[in-house]
């Protein structure tokens, strides 16, 4: 699982001196992308960056595509991104090269579990063996998550803080740029006892551990894992929801660690599309977010879906009522993304795609505010309106403004536990909802004679005894040259293939952004049981009409006739030659207008190629370009 984040931000100490002496609000934004999302590169920032309110869409990336099916095309895809979060790809070191290669500013973290251990992984068959590395409840019974069956391990056991920080260092050595370690507080005591399956032992005191003792011991283990990792980041998973934030204090998880996952933003995989928090508890998701992105560091946000609900219309209202919310809270390097949870296994699929993640609503000229009923916070380029309540407000504008959609609006209503976001200029950035053009150029090449294979062998071998000969390194050169030649033209002569340009490209208007392009290649076939019934059909076509010319038997000659009628319609309809998808090029992301050229090196026959295109906001092709090319 794979998602990108920005830099190492200030100083907590500098951030809260000038949050307090000078007041100041900040916020580049955060916005998510996936494969196939609308995505901008988000800017890093260095302790010596001055902090600026300016507002700008960000996004990170989750990767579950295991790494032996990444394609080159995949990789190009996530290099997109600032910041990659690795949870369960496990990106070998070549890979790792190739994205820093890509993009010199991405940072990619590795999703490690800190506090659970599953069975059937690698990881449990490492320490199944320390029996005093898993938590026990009063009965001696190691304790579970209800849900996903993890055994809970025991954060305070010095030999598996050790075998943490080894596993750490292991993938810091891969390459990777930092670690995301999940399941930091996740408390064993009322309301939330109901995760795990009892309330672990604290081994210190032989009874279970209370929350002062619990947050303690995490926080230990998180500063011993922060100091071990050194310049590394380290973002942890663990404040959950603006609740639990206010149980656990302000502090803990965002003193030690460079950023912190709010994994249940506005709503939890689990509720009903129809189950709201009430304004309470949401404006407590809001204060968090508030809070916690004003202090310099990482914030990550998500709100999840079931697997399957993403695409109902109630799903629709409440991504943007969570983007809103997330609008009005959101100060500093802040990300945010919406993703779906597979009930089965308890795995998160990756990101959605959200067509507003590029919306440029300008600098946040305040925090939020609540007037009308209606929670506002206004920006330099628009205003977002938030309605948590359970009934509908309207409100008198103090001015005209656009919404998404481009309507002229004074007045507005805002409908129960829905957000609404309003524009000012008609130049600022629109969604992009209108999809690639694609185009192809067709060609074609010819093959050589077998004839004259024996002649290319002849001077490869020619050549090739010249070049181990001469000590003369232009000549050795020169030769080799004309032997590799010799060798690829005799090659070719002799299986009977050729090498066609196969040019394709897309144009993304208005915004002119890059394209994902794929094109398939079909070869013609002929197939010989067709050509066998065609001519099954002829022969009785010739047949029965022989016979009606014959007869003069009216009943007879009827039959005939139809008959004949039939095979000769079996007949014109069977096509002896079909085709078939004998490759698929992956371009990957490439930019508007730029054609792209692939050598296809093929046998004799016919070829169409099609061309496929999304671009970066997720819309499909406006047409698909068909090309052909024939190897004579």
């Amino acid at each position: 699982y794979c998602k990108y984040f920005p830099r190492k931000l200030l100083g907590v100490s500098k951030m809260l001196f000038k949050s307090l002496t000078k007041r100041i609000v900040i916020i580049p934004t955060a916005v998510i992308g996936i494969l196939l999302a609308a995505v901008f590169l988000g800017r890093p920032v260095y302790k010596s960056t001055v902090y600026t309110s300016t507002f700008k869409p960000q996004t990170y990336f989750v990767s579950i595509k295991k790494s032996a099916l990444l394609s080159n095309s995949d990789l190009n895809n996530i290099a997109r991104y600032p910041y990659v979060f690795d949870f369960r790809t496990y990106f070998s070191r070549h890979q790792i090269n190739y994205l820093h290669k890509k993009n010199s500013q991405i940072k990619i973290l590795k999703y490690m579990n800190v506090g659970h251990v599953f069975e059937k992984t690698p990881e449990f068959e490492e320490v199944k063996n320390n029996t005093a590395w898993f938590t026990v409840d009063i009965n001696n019974k190691r304790v579970k998550t209800r849900q996903s069956q993890g055994f809970v391990m025991d954060p305070g056991n010095k030999g598996y803080q050790g075998w943490l920080a080894h596993k750490n260092r292991y993938y810091i050595n891969l390459g990777y740029d930092g670690i995301h370690a999940d399941a930091f507080y996740f408390p064993p005591f009322p309301p939330y006892s109901t995760y795990y399956t009892a309330q672990p032992v604290n081994p210190k005191t032989g009874k279970g551990y209370d929350l002062a003792e619990w947050l303690n011991v995490k926080d230990n283990l998180l500063r011993f894992l922060k100091n071990d990792l050194g310049s590394k980041l380290l973002t942890v998973n663990g404040y959950m929801n603006g609740r639990a934030y206010q149980r656990f204090r302000p502090g803990g998880l965002i003193d030690i660690a460079d950023g912190v996952l709010i994994e249940g933003f506005v709503r939890w995989p689990f509720d009903k599309l129809s189950d709201f928090r009430s304004e309470a508890d949401w404006k407590k998701d809001i204060d968090l977010l508030r809070n916690l992105s004003a202090r310099g560091k990482l914030i990550i946000a998500e709100t999840q879906f079931l697997q399957g609900q993403e695409n109902e219309a109630l799903a629709n209202q409440i991504k943007m009522y969570a983007f809103t919310s997330y609008l009005l809270g959101a100060n500093g390097q802040s990300y945010f993304e919406f993703n779906t949870l597979n009930p089965s296994n308890m795995w998160q699929n990756g990101s959605l795609p959200f067509k507003y993640y590029n919306l440029d609503i300008g600098e946040p000229l305040g925090e939020y505010y609540l007037k009308n009923n209606v929670y506002q916070r206004d920006f330099s380029d628009g205003k977002v309106l938030v309605n948590p309540k359970t009934e509908a407000h309207v409100l008198q504008l103090e001015r005209n403004y656009r919404t998404l959609d481009h309507k002229r609006v004074s007045v507005i209503k805002v409908t129960p536990h829905s957000g609404v976001i309003l524009l000012k200029h008609t130049n600022t950035i629109r969604p992009d909802t209108v999809g690639p053009k694609t185009y192809a150029k067709s060609s074609g090449a010819r093959t050589l004679s077998k004839r004259k294979a024996p002649r290319y062998l002849k001077l490869h071998r020619y050549y090739r005894s010249k070049y181990r000969k001469t000590r003369n390194r232009n000549l050795r050169k020169r030769y080799k040259r004309a032997s590799s030649k010799y060798l690829k033209y005799y090659r070719r002569a002799k299986k009977g293939t050729a090498t066609a340009n196969v040019k394709f490209m897309a144009k993304d208007t208005p915004g002119n952004g890059k394209s994902n392009l794929l094109t398939k290649i079909r070869k013609r076939f002929v197939s010989k049981s067709r050509i066998a019934k065609k001519a099954r059909y002829l022969r009785l076509y010739r047949a029965y009409k022989a016979k009606y010319k014959k007869t003069k038997n009216r009943t007879l000659k009827r039959r005939y006739l139809r008959s004949a009628q039939k095979y000769y319609k079996a007949y014109r309809k069977t096509n002896t030659a079909y085709y078939k998808t004998v490759k698929n090029i992956r371009a990957g992301w490439r930019n508007s207008g730029t054609w792209k050229t692939y050598r296809y090196t093929g046998r004799k026959a016919l070829y169409k190629f099609y061309v496929y295109a999304t671009d970066t906001a997720g819309n499909k092709q406006q047409n698909i370009a068909k090309g052909s090319f024939r190897i004579r």
